[in-house]
């Protein structure tokens, strides 16, 4: 029996170069991603702009996701857009930039944010906040949350 000879990742890729179809779905969604990050820029801009002006030095709201420097003065402004109707790629981010224990005074807000939420990635940043800010004082509460979503999963899927 013949050994089979395998391809590396670079010879895969230069045979894919050269198929005209395949580099032109790679430019249809680059293309893509390009206008949706910047219709989102364009989303988030009220916000940036009321951030600059507190003080906080950002161009996308993004920038505060896993930043080790502390932006306390932001939260109540991200809590405020978080509540209109922006994408929600957008206000994906506004939720994991409250993911800090700082946003502690925003709880029940953002817990009933998260039960009326239908945009999944809104959903899955507020989860994350939710889950970063819980303490003693509300772990009862976040396991009720948890089970509420379990269950509610159940009944769509």
């Amino acid at each position: 029996m013949k050994k089979q000879k395998w391809k590396t990742a670079a010879e895969a890729m230069a045979e894919f170069e050269k198929d005209p179809a395949f580099v032109e779905r790679r430019r249809q969604r680059e293309d893509d991603r390009r206008r949706a990050e910047q219709a989102d820029a364009r989303a988030e801009a009220p916000v940036v702009e009321e951030l600059q002006k507190a003080g906080v030095p950002v161009r996308s709201v993004w920038d505060l996701v896993n930043t080790t420097n502390t932006y306390t003065q932001s939260l109540p402004i991200l809590l405020d857009h978080l509540k209109r109707p922006y994408p929600d790629a957008v206000r994906e981010g506004f939720a994991r930039a409250m993911a800090v224990p700082a946003a502690k005074f925003a709880w029940s807000a953002l817990v009933v944010l998260y039960r009326q939420e239908f945009g999944p990635r809104t959903k899955d940043g507020l989860a994350v906040a939710i889950a970063n800010i819980a303490d003693d004082e509300t772990i009862d509460e976040l396991t009720l949350i948890r089970q509420f979503s379990l269950a509610h999963e159940r009944r769509v899927n």
